[in-house]
């Protein structure tokens, strides 16, 4: 997948040993991708490669060009909304967003995900992409989805995600199961301390 936008890589790379007692848990072939220090989490296949920069997590299930599937991922910490009734809706945001990208998409073909620590709002649309392997125009599908931490949440922010997902159209049969497991996997809001501990679970 072609990335929609490049930005220069601007992070410190530090390697850190679990304690013996951790807390981090993952599905049997997946590894756990934390943002902010709790922010937002998933999981995802350890044999994807990820690239960090000051702005966002991406992550291809192979290294660029041959990659098939795009997954990018950014937090932006929000002050904790005092009357919801006065917020627009995530699904407001979302369309609002696409518009304004060129890509007009219907209130009914947006997704609604709400538990009790997760509201998200995602869509679906296709695109024509460039191949970088063959510089040929090729059909994509793209995912946009919108996230924060539910309106119970505790803290003195409101960590609120962006997520885009795209791939190849013909491949819609493994990217379709690794969106299912991502939006099973996500949790936010879920803030530790002690990176080598991780979360703590009762």
């Amino acid at each position: 997948m072609a990335d929609r936008k490049k930005t220069p890589p601007f992070v410190r790379t530090e390697t850190i040993h679990l304690a013996e007692n951790h807390g981090w848990r993952a599905s049997p072939g997946h590894k756990v991708m934390v943002v902010g220090r709790g922010d937002l989490r998933f999981e995802y296949p350890q044999s994807w490669v990820h690239e960090i920069t000051a702005q966002s997590v991406k992550l291809r299930d192979k290294t660029f060009p041959k990659d098939v599937m795009l997954l990018e991922v950014s937090v932006l910490r929000t002050p904790a909304p005092a009357e919801w009734n006065r917020v627009p809706s995530l699904t407001t945001l979302l369309l609002d967003n696409l518009r304004q990208q060129g890509q007009p998409v219907e209130p009914g073909a947006i997704q609604t995900i709400e538990t009790a620590g997760l509201e998200m709002v995602w869509a679906e649309y296709p695109k024509i992409e460039e191949d970088p392997q063959t510089k040929q125009p090729r059909p994509a599908i793209w995912r946009q989805a919108h996230c924060h931490a539910g309106k119970y949440h505790q803290g003195t922010y409101m960590p609120f995600g962006i997520i885009t997902f795209g791939f190849w159209s013909e491949h819609r049969d493994v990217a379709d199961p690794f969106w299912e497991h991502f939006l099973a996997s996500l949790v936010l809001g879920d803030k530790f301390t002690d990176p080598a501990q991780g979360p703590r679970y009762n």
